[in-house]
């Protein structure tokens, strides 16, 4: 995988300054902490979270389903695939995702 560093915006805003470094230690840590906790769902968002920091949406994507397929609940993973449908112009499963983050647990 190419690490790519690109202004701009993200589903997420502004895109925060951040390096190569920093990217590659957290895909490092998160599929650590997956290796060790299969279904850990912080692990799963944290890392959708960096694939979209890098354009990989197909994969920040993947790692958000598997967290709702672990608690189909998380806010996080709701909230985050809202932001991700909607930066791709997927109005209707924003708005589905928004919902969803709505009546979930917003604890996580």
């Amino acid at each position: 995988m190419i690490i790519r560093r690109k202004e701009g915006r993200t589903p997420y805003g502004n895109r925060p300054s951040v390096d190569e470094i920093s990217i590659k230690t957290a895909l490092a840590n998160f599929k650590k902490a997956l290796r060790i906790d299969p279904e850990c769902i912080d692990a799963m968002t944290g890392l959708g979270k960096v694939y979209v920091l890098i354009d990989e949406v197909d994969l920040a994507k993947n790692e958000f389903l598997n967290a709702l397929k672990v608690d189909p609940k998380c806010y996080t993973a709701h909230f985050s695939l809202g932001k991700l449908y909607d930066s791709q112009k997927n109005v209707t499963e924003a708005i589905k995702s928004f919902k969803r983050a709505m009546k979930s647990d917003k604890k996580r």
